[in-house]
């Protein structure tokens, strides 16, 4: 069971050094593109 625990956690997880974290976290806080913004108002082929 163990070896699938890890293969779902290696394929499901993202492991980031405390630097590269800070990174991450900065561009969170940032506006989002126009690009992003234009796709999320997009219909989505399923509705």
């Amino acid at each position: 069971m163990s070896a699938a625990r890890s293969d779902i956690d290696e394929e499901t997880m993202t492991h980031l050094r405390m630097r590269e974290f800070d990174d991450f976290a900065a561009l969170l806080e940032e506006p989002m593109p126009k690009a992003a913004r234009e796709l999320l108002t997009q219909k989505k082929v399923w509705e």
